[in-house]
């Protein structure tokens, strides 16, 4: 195994372990923003409708991100696979398209699902497509993502057709 390959492998292990990390972290973060105030308020007996439609309204909210923190995750696996000698062009390929979908699925949720489930919820934010620029062009970058991961898998497949001529 050669110097660069022992260097990718490390490296590789010490961001999925920052992914990990970031992934726990973010999920935690994101349970006790969505249904710790609902629980204070059932720990405390106070729970009435409007704690209820604040809990609602705030998982609709966070729902775009559950997708994006699939994408963490999905990074997290590929930069695994490469720390325990994954082909490269294979993990990149997967983890590509892997990401690339929860990130389009996401900025979709957040700029066309949600206003509408805000607004059956009895939350009208007065549009029907959310205008946000972070979450378009999330959705850009996904598919861009989705479309870089067909060109590794393509060039993957010539390389074993040319390897298979040599």
């Amino acid at each position: 195994m050669s110097r660069t390959e022992i260097r990718l492998r490390a490296r590789s292990r010490r961001l999925a372990t920052i992914a990990a990390v970031a992934f726990v972290f973010l999920v935690s973060t994101l349970l006790l923003e969505t249904l710790g105030p609902g629980a204070v308020a059932l720990l405390h007996g106070a729970v009435n409708a409007e704690v209820v439609r604040q809990t609602t309204d705030a998982a609709i909210a966070a729902f775009p991100a559950v997708f994006y923190l699939l994408g963490l995750w999905h990074a997290r696996s590929a930069l695994a696979a490469l720390a325990d000698g994954g082909l490269f062009a294979d993990a990149a390929a997967a983890a590509l398209d892997r990401v690339g979908k929860a990130l389009a699925a996401g900025a979709f949720v957040g700029v066309a699902i949600i206003p509408t489930l805000s607004k059956f919820f009895g939350d009208d934010p007065g549009y029907v497509l959310a205008f946000d620029i972070g979450a378009a062009v999330l959705g850009v970058l996904g598919l861009v993502l989705v479309l870089f991961a067909d060109l590794f898998r393509r060039a993957g497949r010539l390389q074993s057709e040319m390897r298979e001529i040599i």
